[in-house]
């Protein structure tokens, strides 16, 4: 798969040949819109599973507000600040095994994935997930308060 990313605008449009090399199938040409640019540096990319994709397009274009990028019937991505994260479908009968460790007192879970944010950003997206009727795990709160590494955390 080939994919050229770039440009000076903030939308561009991209061809993606798939040869097929794999499967064996014929070559596929396919357009699609870029509507936000990589982050400065080194972006990460992120996919994780999903239950059902029309709720994780609720709730990671509506309510967390990322711009989708490129999708399929079995996945679809976003940009997050810039950063690639892709929901894959898995199904309904995948379950991921429940861990959880202590951090400062909370029992957090693993796997999970932060984002650094200033602190109004913080504020304002934890409000937006609020207002959305979203019911956390662990509720918005400062974290290592006045020690290094202090963080508010959700």
């Amino acid at each position: 798969m080939l994919s050229i990313r770039g440009g000076s605008t903030s939308t561009s449009i991209h061809t993606c040949t798939d040869t097929g090399t794999d499967t064996g199938s014929a070559a596929i040409m396919q357009e699609y819109e870029t509507l936000a640019q990589p982050a400065p540096g080194s972006p990460f990319h992120y996919a994780f599973p999903v239950h059902n994709l029309e709720l994780a397009k609720e709730f990671y274009a509506n309510i967390l507000g990322c711009v989708e990028g490129r999708s399929s019937e079995k996945w679809q991505d976003y940009s997050l600040h810039g950063h690639q994260i892709v929901a894959h479908w898995v199904g309904e009968d995948y379950r991921c095994q429940d861990y959880y460790n202590p951090v400062d007192g909370d029992e957090v879970p693993v796997p999970h994935t932060g984002l650094a944010l200033t602190v109004d950003q913080f504020h304002e997206l934890a409000a937006r997930v609020q207002a959305a009727g979203v019911e956390f795990i662990i509720e918005p709160h400062l974290r290592f308060k006045g020690a290094p590494g202090e963080q508010w955390y959700v």
